[in-house]
């Protein structure tokens, strides 16, 4: 004698369901890796970003002191030449750097506005609040 068991509409439409769910549900929800780990990495890469502009600008620093001293140096004919293409060189490093800061600091703001509390949670910006007091 076969022996059959009446399953339970309930139990059959849950399942079903768990199933839709675990089917519907995009992998990036699934992610194992919270919020603040990504903040982490994001800040990482801006602190990396800052520190490359940073040794940009020392180089271009150098390279200005090499100029002004040839251009102290050189014959007094020359020096109006080498004045007018060290001021040039300047103003385009300058222009650049600003462009770049602006760029960063615009990565920065989208960065600070993720999310609820994500100005607290940064750790570039932990103790920023204190400082600007």
């Amino acid at each position: 004698m076969k022996t059959t068991t009446a399953k339970s509409p309930l139990l059959s439409s849950g399942m079903a369901l768990a199933i839709m769910i675990a089917v519907w549900t995009p992998a990036s929800s699934w992610s194992a890796e919270p919020t603040e780990n990504k903040m982490m990495q994001k800040c990482e890469e801006m602190k990396k970003e800052k520190r490359k502009m940073q040794a940009e600008v020392k180089a271009q620093d150098a390279e200005l002191a090499i100029a002004v001293a040839t251009m102290n140096s050189a014959a007094p004919d020359k020096k109006l030449d080498l004045a007018a293409a060290l001021v040039t060189r300047m103003v385009e490093q300058s222009t650049a750097l600003h462009a770049q800061k602006a760029k960063m600091e615009e990565k920065m703001m989208e960065h600070m506005e993720k999310g609820e509390g994500a100005r607290s949670k940064c750790p570039m910006m932990k103790g920023a609040d204190e400082k600007a007091e």
